[in-house]
């Protein structure tokens, strides 16, 4: 229902992964940088016409780090009771722990890809709403504190368990942005800037 500008939705991702001396950084947790970007997230959302929402709250991290989280929502045509939901995490992974290189383990991730990718193309999904409305709502929702799961280098001190993955979706599953909250169906967007050419696509169609 919307016509994807690709050089719209690549400035997109650039901006919300840092242009500028506001943006330039990663967007971790509890940073300035991870701050200015929720910002510029939750103005975007409602300079494209969307009601906004921000949940904000104190989750806590695997070594008990607490994290000032935000996910920020914005729904468009709320009032309509049919919804499509549209999602994707834009806080930073704060390590690179998968880096060949165990010098930079404890180095943040710029995420260009990881989080910046899917944001970038949801908000030029949200500007083609704006100007071309469907007779469905539609809600698009920026997750928080996705990716502060135990690193690699940490598993023998601390457990080794899923849920210290995902506390901002988690934290919303349980306190949707409106009560009784259903969608029709939902669509993550999540490293969406790369080339897949190596995975088989199934040949049927599945309903």
């Amino acid at each position: 229902f919307f016509f994807f500008q690709a050089e719209d939705g690549i400035r997109d991702a650039q901006e919300s992964r840092g242009l500028g001396d506001v943006y330039k950084r990663q967007r971790v947790p509890n940073s300035k940088a991870h701050k200015a970007c929720g910002d510029f997230l939750a103005s975007e959302l409602g300079r494209f016409g969307a009601k906004v929402y921000q949940q904000e709250a104190i989750l806590t991290a695997y070594d008990g780090t607490k994290l000032e989280s935000r996910n920020i929502i914005g729904s468009f045509n709320p009032d309509n009771s049919k919804r499509i939901l549209l999602f994707a995490h834009w806080d930073s992974r704060p390590y690179s722990d998968h880096d060949p290189n165990p010098a930079n383990y404890h180095k943040p991730l710029d995420g260009a890809d990881d989080g910046a990718s899917g944001v970038g193309a949801l908000l030029e999904i949200a500007r083609q709403i704006g100007m071309k409305a469907p007779n469905v709502g539609v809600d698009i929702i920026f997750f928080d504190a996705e990716d502060y799961g135990i690193p690699e280098f940490a598993r023998e001190k601390y457990s080794n368990t899923s849920d210290t993955w995902c506390l901002g979706s988690r934290f919303w599953g349980k306190n949707p942005h409106t009560p009784n909250y259903r969608a029709e169906f939902g669509i993550l967007l999540d490293m969406v800037a790369v080339s897949y050419t190596h995975l088989t696509l199934p040949t049927k169609r599945i309903v």
